[in-house]
């Protein structure tokens, strides 16, 4: 067995494992008999071993008693993949995500090095019964490397945006995803009448190499140099919380708003080299610039509660196939622009919009077949040309996407890591994804995304 050592490490390990031994025989003036040599390694080297495994990262693997390859495999496929309704999977997933957070943020390199160790061996031990793993004992011999599927989950809850879109795991950082734009075309083939028949016409295929290149997204807590598991404790659940909502704006944010330009739509921010805004073209700027010559950026000045829907109406017409299927569209926007379509007067009587009128319960949850998501991040405080200066603030907007048109290319899911400043007095967890957010099609020739602004608040 080489625990996953070279054989460089595995001689540096003989070598610590021997000089135990000695400093326990010197320490002690034992007698280097047979008997008592081999009670020492019992007690001594599982330590060794943890300690060194540790270091590397992997599943620890008791020398004595060795988890068994399928439970690592299986332990690992929970962790990744979705819950769903399964507690055990859930629970266990739970366990990892707190035990991973308190190992960076003590700065322990393995479970039993935490004074709560007990408790984490005791929760353990009863996930490993519920896991029916195969091997037997209650040895916590899981160390987590990384956050299970369920933060993951947590981050696409708060992600409204994010989440209206597929994802996909990227394999490289720069990846080429074959995608086809056109579908081939089918003819009509005759039955064959000879040895040598004819080959059939063959269809012309379109296709190109489209190019994902993750970035970078990064949320960075400062913590004291006191931080110890007494205090770390509670508010494991407030962290996680926390690391989920700062992904998921960053995402969102930069859905909307991004812009990559060297000078953003929106003069009136200072939009930093190392602003989320910065990660990839959003809706609005695909709208001003390439959509712009498709009709999809639309002036919304005459909007009223009479006026409304046609404006609406007029921008869905604009997305030509792409509006076919309207469960295939989503309208974002905020909570004012919420009020405006709510107060519409085609969809405020029964008359008019039937038994899920507004003026049943004030509240509507869709608009011609398509759905609406809420977020803050679509702005109420633009000029008259649908862009944030910091001096006129009177409009407020919305978008209509078309979500198959949109994915999300994730390179590697959420990291902690711990940085310590010991000249400031704080040291900071660095909490990091990698991912990017694009369209598969053409943005200046299709009509994946439209744009309503100049809307009086």
């Amino acid at each position: 067995m080489g625990y996953g050592f070279s054989v460089i490490e595995l001689e540096e390990l003989g070598k610590a494992i021997g000089n135990n031994l000695r400093e326990q025989l010197e320490k002690n003036s034992i007698k280097s008999n047979e008997a008592t040599i081999k009670e020492i390694v019992e007690k001594n080297v599982r330590d060794i071993l943890k300690a060194s495994v540790a270091g590397h990262g992997v599943p620890f693997v008791m020398p004595v008693q060795t988890m068994a390859p399928m439970d690592i495999v299986s332990i690992q496929k929970r962790l990744e993949e979705p819950a769903g309704n399964d507690e055990v999977t859930k629970k266990l997933q739970e366990f990892n995500d707190d035990l991973y957070t308190m190992m960076v943020c003590l700065k322990k390199s393995h479970p039993q090095q935490l004074l709560t160790y007990k408790n984490f061996e005791s929760r353990w031990s009863e996930l490993a019964k519920a896991l029916n793993t195969q091997t037997a004992g209650s040895g916590l011999e899981w160390i987590p490397t990384g956050y299970s599927s369920q933060l993951i989950e947590q981050v696409e809850l708060e992600a409204k945006v994010a989440s209206l879109f597929r994802s996909f795991n990227m394999p490289t950082t720069t990846y080429q995803y074959p995608v086809k734009l056109t579908d081939g075309t089918a003819y009509l083939g005759g039955e064959a009448t000879t040895d040598s028949p004819s080959m059939y016409r063959t269809s012309t295929m379109t296709t190109t190499d489209l190019s994902f290149v993750a970035k970078k997204l990064v949320a960075n807590y400062p913590v004291t140099e006191e931080m110890t598991e007494d205090s770390i404790v509670p508010v494991l659940p407030v962290l996680k919380a926390s690391i989920a909502k700062a992904i998921a704006k960053a995402k969102d944010n930069a859905i909307i708003n991004g812009d990559t330009s060297t000078t953003h739509l929106d003069t009136g921010y200072t939009v930093a080299a190392d602003d989320a805004r910065r990660a990839w073209m959003g809706l609005r700027r695909l709208c001003s610039d390439a959509n712009a010559a498709l009709g999809l950026k639309n002036d919304g000045s005459s909007w009223t509660t009479a006026a409304g829907y046609g404006i609406y109406r007029a921008l869905i017409a604009e997305m030509k196939k792409y509006a076919t299927v309207k469960s295939n569209l989503q309208i974002i926007l905020n909570t004012q622009m919420m009020e405006k379509f709510i107060d519409l007067n085609q969809v405020s009587t029964v008359d008019k919009f039937g038994s899920v009128a507004t003026v049943k319960n004030g509240e509507l949850t869709a608009v011609g077949g398509v759905g609406f998501t809420l977020s803050e991040h679509v702005g109420e405080d633009q000029n008259n040309s649908g862009i944030y200066d910091g001096s006129t603030l009177t409009d407020t907007q919305f978008l209509v996407v078309h979500k198959p048109s949109f994915w999300m290319g994730v390179r590697r899911g959420i990291k902690m890591s711990y940085v310590e400043k010991p000249l400031y007095g704080l040291d900071y967890l660095v909490i990091t994804t990698r991912c990017i957010w694009k369209s598969i099609y053409d943005t200046a020739t299709e009509q994946v995304v439209g744009w309503v602004y100049n809307i009086t608040k």
